[in-house]
């Protein structure tokens, strides 16, 4: 919080003990305590997260009219009044300066979806499956990314230390250095020589008829090994199949 700020918070703050102690503290003492509320022990520090959502109610409750209950007699209007300006202006004072302080949503862990796409994007392995492997995530008001959602127990830390020793496994390369690719041409036409003798299958050179070898017609090609040793299927010739 600012200097500034909290300056400001301080100046707003007007006492609210005379009128809780005149009006409210009947029943919401140490003793009566009723609706578990002890304002005895109430203390004006609204930057208290847990004090501040007390002091919330407590607005809450006299603002709407509910308390005072009717059974008792309502306090003079120009004294609530003060009491509901005083609480509001702290109030929005103190909740300023903790969104100020750490934005309107805490800082949280990753998702586990969120995990394996970071991972996915840093080492460039996009078929790499964490998500399933990770405890579920929790959700809190319907989301499953909220910060209050998203604890980090020691099952959770354990498990995303086990996922990046696994990704570092398959990120960091095990050989010197990489395999001298090969580019292979295997000829479909040897392993489908059969069916070009028979007709049943022709071979092409730019889209037309190979003629160097023509479809069968009544009379088949004969003798499949002598044009293996002729080059007649090691041309780079096109298959068209029509079985």
């Amino acid at each position: 919080m600012s200097l500034a700020l909290a300056a400001l918070l301080l100046g707003l703050q007007q006492d609210p003990k005379p009128y809780l102690e005149k009006h409210c503290v009947e029943c919401h003492d140490a003793e009566t305590k009723k609706g578990n509320l002890d304002l005895t022990a109430l203390q004006p520090d609204y930057r208290n997260p847990e004090t501040f959502g007390r002091w919330v109610k407590v607005y809450n409750r006299v603002q709407s009219g509910e308390m005072p209950p009717k059974k008792h007699a309502a306090p003079p209007v120009p004294e609530t009044e003060a009491l509901v300006g005083s609480l509001k202006k702290s109030l929005l004072a103190a909740d300023r300066a903790r969104l100020d302080a750490q934005g309107r949503t805490p800082v949280r862990r990753l998702t586990r979806s969120e995990y394996e796409n970071t991972v996915r994007d840093l080492f460039d392995l996009r078929r790499i499956i964490l998500a399933s492997t990770l405890p579920a995530d929790g959700m809190a008001n319907g989301f499953d990314k909220s910060s209050e959602a998203l604890d980090l127990s020691h099952v959770n830390l354990s498990k995303y230390v086990e996922a990046a020793d696994q990704i570092l496994d398959m990120a960091i390369a095990t050989t010197p250095k990489a395999p001298t690719p090969q580019l292979q041409h295997i000829s479909l036409a040897k392993h489908v020589g059969h069916i070009l003798g028979n007709g049943d299958a022709v071979l092409l050179q730019g889209k037309e008829l190979d003629p160097l070898y023509p479809p069968a017609g009544e009379q088949g090609h004969l003798d499949q090994g002598a044009h293996e040793r002729m080059g007649s299927f090691n041309r780079g010739s096109t298959v068209g199949l029509f079985r």
